[in-house]
């Protein structure tokens, strides 16, 4: 079990798998087309589960049942509730917080 990191889009694509690879990822799927020329790559994190577990104090590896979890690295996070609040609603913007 490994813990992914969604990336909606990076400029760069090739850049990003080398800088994980680097850090340690495995390629598990190399950048390939799905369609309208959008890429898509999956890689693999060995100690991902490792410092989730640690850190929860659970440990999906001992479930009977597969179990699938993720870890999300937002770069934008936008407040959304109706029009009146459109002004000012985002509350991240690059990764960094802004409020």
């Amino acid at each position: 079990m490994t813990s992914p990191v969604a990336y909606w889009h990076v400029p760069d694509l090739e850049a990003k798998l080398a800088e994980v690879t680097a850090a340690g990822a495995t390629v598990k799927e190399p950048a390939h087309d799905v369609g309208g020329g959008r890429l898509v790559a999956t890689v693999t994190d060995p100690d991902g589960i490792d410092r989730f577990a640690a850190r929860t104090g659970f440990d999906p590896r001992a479930l009977a049942t597969p179990y699938r979890w993720f870890r999300i690295s937002p770069r934008r996070i936008q407040a959304w509730r109706e029009v009146n609040e459109l002004p000012d609603r985002e509350l991240m913007r690059d990764g960094r917080w802004l409020v």
